[in-house]
């Protein structure tokens, strides 16, 4: 976690899938939670991985807590957690069914995503 930002991952892959590409890609290190299907009590969009990933961090659920993804079943997921919903918008988003209108604040690339941050933390 850079700059004392504690990171986690929340999925719909299957946990053990999950931790082993993250593990592969030598990722490891940098979440302090990584939850996949079948690792809390429901799946995304239910609030209970984000709720269950947080606690691992020490962390409650509330606005200052962002929720990157790419799909509606993110910004589901981050509304019903209460955390605040940053869509990633590239080639593959699907942009029907409300996901623009779900979505807190809407990012086009991980740069982007990386000046929110900064920004937000006073870094810039």
């Amino acid at each position: 976690a850079g700059q004392g930002i504690p990171l986690g991952v929340v999925s719909n892959k299957q946990g053990p899938f999950l931790r082993a590409e993250v593990a592969h890609l030598g990722w490891g290190e940098r979440f302090g939670a990584l939850l996949g299907a079948g690792d809390a009590a429901r799946d995304k969009p239910d609030a209970a991985p984000v709720i269950k990933a947080l606690a691992t961090v020490g962390r409650e659920a509330g606005p200052n807590v962002w929720f990157v993804g790419d799909a509606l079943v993110d910004m589901d997921c981050a509304r019903a957690a209460g955390c605040t919903g940053i869509l990633l918008v590239h080639d593959g988003t699907s942009l029907d069914e409300g996901v623009l209108t779900r979505a807190d604040l809407r990012v086009v690339d991980c740069r982007h995503l990386h000046d929110l941050v900064t920004s937000a933390m006073g870094l810039t």
